[in-house]
């Protein structure tokens, strides 16, 4: 089987720059949607923080994990929101050993896989692949049986809110990202001597099954994470505008 072509690869960095755009725009409204709700700075920023706990403790919890597994030591974690200088707000943090670019580049790519991962596993239990097959299929019948199921399951809402927590957080943090162009251009250069030396088909056999999985399930992860993002914000929108009526445009209280 042959590794994932460059069109595949194109589209999954563009699915990431539109995950990236929606988490922004969702996590930026629910922070108003609560400042406005409880009119407090740091309850709501206490809430914001138990909204999204589960995935803030999965993005932690991999970087954690993953830093052990490459023997650094000294690790501290935190899950207790803070608010920053620039006025965003970071939910938690771990704290390592001074890494090479290698190890920093798995330690801060290691949320965004284990949120692909668990984001499929949710998918595949609530059936969400075959009601994408079905659609792609144009199978109108099958479809609305196959929603019926979902929407008739009595713990559809504890997934979904799982989604929703885990993929608006699985996306790794400016400092997460610090030492992805070195390790890109290290890859980069992996995959031109490669190239030179004629090694590429060797790789392509020995490497293409893992990459096809992995890029297949990258594809549903984020599909899903947009899916669900673009029918989120149209009612957070709705909501945020109906706070700012109901609250005269305030904030906080006077």
């Amino acid at each position: 089987m042959a590794l994932p072509n460059f069109g595949l690869v194109l589209w999954l960095l563009a699915c990431v720059i539109l995950v990236g755009w929606l988490q922004s725009r969702v996590t930026r409204h629910a922070q108003l949607i609560l400042l406005l709700l409880i009119r407090n700075e740091h309850a709501a920023l206490l809430a914001f923080q138990l909204l999204f706990l589960p995935g803030v403790a999965l993005h932690e919890a991999s970087h954690w994990i993953v830093a052990r597994f490459l023997g650094l030591r000294d690790l501290e974690i935190s899950l207790w929101p803070q608010r920053q200088r620039d006025g965003s707000v970071r939910l938690g943090y771990v704290k390592t050993e001074q890494m090479n670019f290698a190890r920093a580049a798995f330690v801060g790519t290691a949320p965004l896989v284990a949120g692909i991962v668990l984001v499929s596993l949710i998918s595949a239990r609530l059936g969400l692949g075959r009601l994408w097959t079905a659609a792609a299929a144009a199978e109108a019948i099958q479809l609305r049986a196959l929603l019926a199921e979902v929407w008739l399951r009595p713990d559809l809402w504890l997934w979904v809110y799982l989604l929703f927590a885990c993929s608006n957080t699985m996306l790794p943090s400016a400092s997460d990202r610090r030492a992805l162009p070195a390790a890109a251009a290290v890859l980069g250069g992996l995959a031109l001597g490669g190239y030179l030396l004629g090694m590429l088909p060797l790789v392509r056999v020995a490497l293409g099954g893992v990459a096809w999985s992995l890029a297949s399930a990258a594809n549903v992860a984020l599909c899903i994470t947009i899916l669900l993002d673009l029918l989120l914000l149209p009612l957070l929108y709705l909501l945020e505008a109906l706070l700012w009526r109901l609250r005269g445009g305030q904030l906080l209280r006077a």
